[in-house]
């Protein structure tokens, strides 16, 4: 019998398939995964967005089992990502509902995960990422010119009222976690002198929507993240910020959103708020390390927050807001975020928040390309943004969701970029960033 122990085991090779093939995969996975992004805010688009993100996975999961491609899982925030899905997925052993917890996990966070990993695995230059910046762009000034025209032009509204959309699955108060980020990278595309004057120009144009439309919400978290934003988006480069601000003061004294302000008697309408945010407190004293379980319906369907009133305080029991004192939602994504996946999983996010900003933080201080620290400070101020509203507003619904998974995938995008630059210095750094 032949020596088996000696026998060299056979290399294991490539599927050979054709050329036209290997060739075409890969940009038609990128395609698919940019008309994802491109429809990801816009109503009655969910086939086609069924579509394009289970077909760029399909398609991915082809290449990998014939090992055309290997993913790789240790680019900037991958680890954070999936630490913070795997955790998610874990929650399913003590989930409250875990039907309801299987259906988020495929139907929303497992799509964005893949959304994440697909753009950081096939994007590798400048001009795709540049694609995805516009797909993200072009979703958020549709949404917005199309809310714009059908309330204030279609329904013949004043100026001064405050936007209702008229939309179905598009609240109000979510618009600004669309749009701020979107109208912050679109400037970054302005201040980009290696751009043509003419595209730059679209750019500017572009983000007149989505700046009017943030400030149409007259929602007060989102006139502070869009100040926010402004602020770490110019910098030192006051005579853009400063007008920019002067629209936003202009707009806040000329619209009834300087009474939330302003009128002693508005405070009492943050009561609901005070107790909701008591509520939730107490929720996380019952699951405090592992929470109920990840699902946005387990909260109203089988937690009943209405059970907790009676461990407030008095003057706070009647502030609850449906009729029998429930509510589906904290209207604040972390204490969301506590509350499904508990300490361990509040810990996790808050690694990818600060992962995020850090690595921004170091691309604006250190890179030598003057488009790369510009898109940089665009991401960082588009990110604050973000998650300030997040503190007073759910964040969790699908468009926001998508928004969110395309910045963190951005910002890994551009420190694999930086990572392939040569280093040389850019001499015409005169972005944004100075």
């Amino acid at each position: 019998m032949p020596d088996v122990s000696t026998e060299k085991p056979k290399p294991i090779v490539p599927y050979p398939w054709p050329e036209v093939l290997l060739s075409t995969l890969p940009p038609t996975i990128l395609t698919l995964s940019l008309i994802y992004v491109l429809v990801g805010a816009l109503p009655h688009a969910t086939a086609i967005q069924s579509i394009t993100i289970y077909g760029s996975i399909a398609l991915t999961i082809l290449l990998l089992a014939t090992k055309q491609i290997r993913l790789n899982l240790q680019a900037p925030l991958s680890s954070e990502v999936l630490l913070f899905f795997g955790w998610a997925c874990l929650s399913i052993l003590w989930s409250l509902d875990r039907s309801n917890t299987l259906h988020d996990l495929r139907s929303h966070f497992f799509v964005q995960v893949a959304l994440f990993v697909l753009a950081v695995h096939f994007i590798n230059s400048k001009a795709k990422f540049l694609l995805l910046v516009w797909a993200q762009a072009a979703s958020a000034i549709i949404l917005s010119c199309w809310l714009l025209w059908l309330f204030y032009i279609k329904a013949n509204q004043p100026y001064t009222a405050k936007l209702v959309t008229l939309l179905p699955y598009t609240h109000v108060n979510r618009i600004g976690y669309i749009a701020i980020p979107a109208m912050a990278i679109l400037i970054a595309f302005c201040f980009d002198q290696r751009q043509k004057i003419k595209w730059r120009f679209l750019a500017l144009l572009s983000s007149t929507p989505l700046f009017a439309i943030s400030l149409a919400t007259q929602s007060r978290a989102a006139y502070i993240a869009l100040a926010i934003c402004l602020f770490f988006l110019f910098g030192k480069r006051v005579w853009f910020t400063i007008p920019l601000l002067i629209c936003i003061t202009l707009a806040t004294f000329n619209s009834p959103v300087i009474g939330k302000f302003k009128n002693k008697q508005n405070r009492s309408l943050n009561a609901p708020r005070v107790a909701i945010l008591l509520t939730d407190l107490e929720i996380i004293k019952d699951y405090p390390l592992l929470g109920i379980g990840f699902g946005h319906e387990i909260l109203g369907n089988k937690v009943q927050p209405h059970k907790y009133r009676e461990n407030l305080p008095q003057k706070y029991r009647i502030h609850h807001t449906s009729k029998n004192g429930n509510y589906r939602d904290p209207h604040c994504h972390p204490m969301a975020i506590f509350i499904m996946l508990g300490a361990v999983g509040f810990a996790l996010y808050l690694i990818i928040l600060c992962r995020f900003i850090w690595l921004c933080i170091k691309l604006i201080r250190h890179s030598n390309q003057a488009w790369l620290a510009s898109y940089a400070r665009a991401l960082l101020g588009g990110f604050l943004a973000f998650n300030f509203m997040s503190l007073f507003e759910a964040a969790s619904a699908f468009s926001p969701q998508i928004t969110f998974f395309t910045m963190l995938a951005q910002g890994a995008i551009l420190k694999k970029l930086y990572d392939q630059d040569t280093g040389s210095p850019d001499t015409n750094r005169t972005s944004i960033t100075s």
